[in-house]
């Protein structure tokens, strides 16, 4: 699918957060690649949002994401957006990574401001917008303070890469109640009606979606794909009672398998990994030292 960064509409909705199929030896699970991928597109989601915290990015060797990404756009076939994670300590890496991937057939890059020193506010801007200046795909800022230096891309940081074209838009998974909203408001002040705002705090969904986010990025929608999908749809048709509905059955979700929303966290990747397992999509296997979830703990469970 070839995205112009005007096409706004071919890039709202739900994106699942893509967990990283692994063999017991954390190799890549090409056939669980092939699964998830088919399990996702059979609920119609709009999106794959590919090697992100979820994904488990910090851990997997730079041959095996490059051949998931070129996996999962070659599964795809086109026939929804494929966003790639291009985050790295340095811009040059992530030009790097966001040429390869888009000769692997991605959509969209995404990134966190660069980690490893104690960059500030500044540095993040200047990498973005530098990454934004040579990369060949469209860039979503991926807001979340919990991993790398903690830099919170609030909508004041923001503000001096409206400008910038090529990034499309932010993913916020800050865990502010209103943050979504003032960021729709300082995209409206900024002039920028085609700038795309995710929500990624999954208990905000229906708030957000109902404020005018453009979509959200999930986990629970890796697991649980049609009732995600199903409560994108409510809000977009104004049916937020039905919404609503749905949300508590997310939030009932995330606190059946104990998501807790501090990284690294064993519960949010093994939990995530361990539904997988029981749809039959891809082992619980995750990176070390991130532990898998015992057999026991959801061979019981009626979550998914």
């Amino acid at each position: 699918m070839k995205i112009k960064t005007t096409d706004k509409n071919k890039l709202s909705g739900i994106y699942p957060s893509f967990q990283t199929p692994l063999h017991p030896d954390e190799t890549l699970d090409l056939d669980g690649v092939d699964r998830e991928v088919d399990y996702l597109l059979k609920a119609d989601v709009h999106g794959i949002w590919l090697a992100g915290t979820g994904g488990e990015i910090f851990g997997i060797g730079e041959e095996t994401l490059r051949q998931m990404v070129r996996r999962v756009a070659e599964r795809v076939k086109g026939r929804v957006p494929v966003m790639a994670n291009i985050s790295a300590c340095a811009t040059a890496l992530s030009v790097d990574r966001a040429r390869c991937f888009a000769d692997c057939g991605v959509d969209v890059a995404f990134c966190t401001p660069p980690f490893y020193f104690s960059y500030t506010a500044d540095h993040a801007v200047d990498y973005y917008r530098e990454v934004a200046r040579h990369t060949p795909l469209p860039v979503i800022i991926y807001n979340n303070p919990f991993v790398g230096n903690r830099i919170d891309m609030t909508p004041e940081i923001v503000e001096p890469l409206w400008q910038e074209s090529n990034i499309v838009g932010i993913k916020d998974c800050c865990g502010q109640a209103g943050r979504v909203k003032a960021l729709l408001a300082a995209r409206e002040r900024a002039g920028r009606p085609d700038f795309l705002v995710y929500e990624s705090w999954e208990p905000f969904t229906t708030d957000s979606l109902k404020c005018g986010a453009d979509g959200a990025i999930m986990s629970t929608a890796t697991v649980l794909p049609g009732l995600c999908v199903r409560l994108y749809e409510y809000c977009r048709s104004g049916a937020f009672e039905q919404a609503a509905t749905l949300q508590k059955q997310v939030n009932a979700f995330l606190d059946a398998f104990c998501i807790d929303w501090v990284f690294p966290d064993d519960l949010f990747i093994g939990g995530t990994k361990a539904c997988l397992d029981l749809l039959g999509i891809c082992s619980r296997t995750t990176v070390h030292p991130i532990r898998p979830w015992p057999q026991k703990k959801t061979s019981s469970s009626d979550a998914c």
